[in-house]
């Protein structure tokens, strides 16, 4: 007799043709694992269980998130790094702005020729500083501060493959949390 050999179980998403798009519909549109199962059946009529693609999405797409996540480290440590560099510029600027200040008020009491072309000559750097300023304030791009709600429903949309018990006790302790916090602080 022939041998049987066992391959295990093949997920549906990672063979789908479809893989990559019901993956962008999770990661980037933030769609919840019904919608998408509702889009594959509308759009192409595969048929993918919300087991299915929970399964696919905690056991394969981790690699994924995993590397994003350790990018998106090291692009907030290249950041924090650009900012501290550019402070540092600021600063420099900032104390150069103030000597060609002083010296514009020492040279701005006096009355000669040669005094008012040194006062000129100061402005002249001060423009340049200014210039400088206005050249690096562009620079500097913040990110967005994220809002308690926005964390809120990003939390959730991540236990949403975790059995609901887990879910609930998330949003009470959510809830529970500013009380807590504030009888920490009174302590």
């Amino acid at each position: 007799m022939g041998r049987v050999i066992y391959l295990g179980r093949q997920c549906k998403v990672c063979y789908s043709l479809h893989r990559r798009e019901y993956e962008e519909l999770r990661l980037k549109k933030h769609l919840k694992l019904s919608e998408i199962q509702e889009y594959a059946w509308n759009k192409y009529r595969e048929k993918l269980s919300i087991g299915t693609l929970s399964r696919h999405f905690r056991f394969h797409v981790e690699e994924l998130l995993q590397a994003q996540l350790e990018a998106s480290k090291l692009r907030t440590s290249v950041l924090r790094e650009e900012i501290h560099k550019d402070i540092k510029v600021a600063r420099a600027l900032r104390e150069n702005l103030e000597i060609l200040n002083e010296q514009l008020m020492r040279v701005s009491e006096m009355d000669s020729p040669e005094q008012r072309n040194e006062a000129r000559q100061i402005i002249s750097k001060i423009n340049d500083t200014i210039e400088l300023l206005l050249k690096f304030s562009d620079k500097i791009k913040l990110e967005e501060s994220v809002s308690e709600d926005e964390i809120y429903e990003r939390v959730v949309y991540a236990l949403e493959p975790l059995p609901n018990e887990y879910v609930m006790e998330f949003k009470k302790r959510w809830d529970e949390y500013p009380k807590v916090k504030g009888s920490k602080n009174e302590q």
